[in-house]
């Protein structure tokens, strides 16, 4: 049994590092530490919140790209807009 917590807080610890990099990379403030029992299901739980937490930010990365995705075409379709309208207006002869 001590090996099971053992290698759960090496997973934990792991974790909790990656998260925190992460967070440093992208500005994220951590939220306080909580306290975390020091048996096995005590490491089982914070790794549950920890990959609960993963999934809340990989969400929100998919939120913001999808959200980049559609201002990209609407972009595209104003390039497309006003290169045809470019396109008209040096296409005019003026008659004198």
């Amino acid at each position: 049994m001590n090996m099971l917590i053992s290698i759960s807080q090496q997973v934990l610890e792991t974790l909790e590092d990656e998260i925190a990099d992460y967070e440093s990379v992208t500005g994220r403030r951590p939220p306080a530490e909580r306290y975390r029992q020091e048996t096995f299901s005590g490491y089982t739980l914070a790794i549950v919140d920890a990959v609960t937490k993963l999934t809340r930010y990989l969400r929100e990365c998919e939120l913001q790209l999808r959200a980049e995705v559609i201002v990209r075409e609407q972009l595209t379709q104003d390039v497309v807009q006003f290169r045809a309208l470019v396109d008209a207006l040096t296409s005019v002869r003026y008659i004198s």
